[in-house]
């Protein structure tokens, strides 16, 4: 009976599926900031709108979003990381930059990684201003 049982768990595994660490390098990634625009200036910094669009060739394996200010970018406003295994990924969210001065500079950075190690990725920053 155990013997049943252990074969099963193994056709399970084989069935399950997962990362495949050897994921080809050529894996094509668009990455897509429909919000905010380049060097836009923001009118409403109460729901500031951070609206992501990421597609993949073959599949995203994980995608960090990061909003940060230009002159201290240890002030991390919006920090974001998952682990996607698809093909698109969409991420969209309103943050509060109410707390800060107007002329305040932004930046956007979004890494979406091609493969399991995140090796090479894909990787774009957009500038903004409250």
């Amino acid at each position: 009976m155990l013997k049943y049982f252990f074969s099963g768990l193994i056709f399970i595994f084989l069935l399950l599926p997962g990362c495949d660490k050897n994921d080809s390098q050529t894996n094509d990634i668009k990455i897509n900031i429909i919000s905010p625009g380049k060097n836009e200036k923001i009118e409403n910094a109460l729901k500031t709108d951070i609206h992501v669009f990421v597609e993949a060739e073959e599949e995203i394996h994980e995608v960090e979003i990061v909003v940060s200010q230009v002159i201290n970018p240890d002030n991390i406003v919006l920090s974001f990381s998952t682990f996607v295994h698809r093909k698109t990924f969409e991420f969209q969210e309103l943050i509060d930059l109410s707390s800060y001065a107007q002329n305040t500079e932004f930046i956007l950075k979004v890494k979406a990684c091609k493969n399991h190690e995140c090796g090479s990725s894909e990787n774009i920053e957009l500038p903004f201003i409250l």
